[in-house]
């Protein structure tokens, strides 16, 4: 079995295929349906995915200090 230990000493195993679900924080991501915009509306849609089977949430920004200023 294939495994990595986290640094907080989680072992996460690629025991199986794992989905990420993708939240855009940019008003300009290519599919609109993956946008968010503000902290409650990212952890709802987050939460929904979990709901889904999401295993991993990808938060994706195009620039750090935006990214900071959403998780504020």
């Amino acid at each position: 079995m294939r495994y990595i230990t986290l640094r907080d000493g989680r072992v996460y195993e690629f025991d199986r295929m794992k989905i990420m679900g993708i939240l855009n924080a940019t008003p300009d991501s290519f599919y609109s349906n993956s946008r968010v915009s503000g902290v409650e509306q990212a952890v709802k849609r987050a939460m929904e995915m979990i709901k889904s089977g999401a295993d991993i949430i990808d938060v994706g920004e195009n620039q750090q200090d935006q990214v900071l200023n959403l998780l504020e």
